[in-house]
This record gives C-alpha cells, sequence and structure tokens, in this order.
C-alpha cells in the first residue's frame, strides 16, 4: 500500500501552488460573473418578446 502523505507535505505543495491557484480561481469567478450577465439580458429579451406577443405585436 502507498505511503499517505505527511500534512507538512500536502501544505508546501499548496503554497507553492498558491499563485496558479489564486489565477484559477480568478478565472471562475469572471468567467461566472460573464455568464450571469448573459442570463440576464437574456431573461430582459425574453420578457421584451413575451411582452410583446401579450400584445399580439407581431414583425
Amino acid at each position: 500500500m502507498a505511503e499517505k502523505p505527511r500534512p507538512e507535505s500536502i501544505i508546501s505543495i499548496v503554497n507553492a501552488k498558491s499563485a496558479d491557484i489564486e489565477q484559477t480561481d480568478q478565472t471562475i469567478i469572471h468567467e461566472s460573473v460573464g455568464v450571469v450577465m448573459a442570463l440576464d439580458q437574456l431573461r430582459e429579451s425574453l420578457n421584451l418578446v413575451e411582452t410583446h406577443l401579450n400584445n399580439r405585436e407581431f414583425a
């Protein structure tokens, strides 16, 4: 059976990769914000379409 890694070695690996982890975290946050903004725009557009359909306004 493989030896379990020591907590100190795990911490040192995480510390060594902290910049990469931070960059990945920022990328995920920015992509999530972009998705939320796109969903908001889609919701606004669908509400506008719904309004026109409810008013029987067909172009």
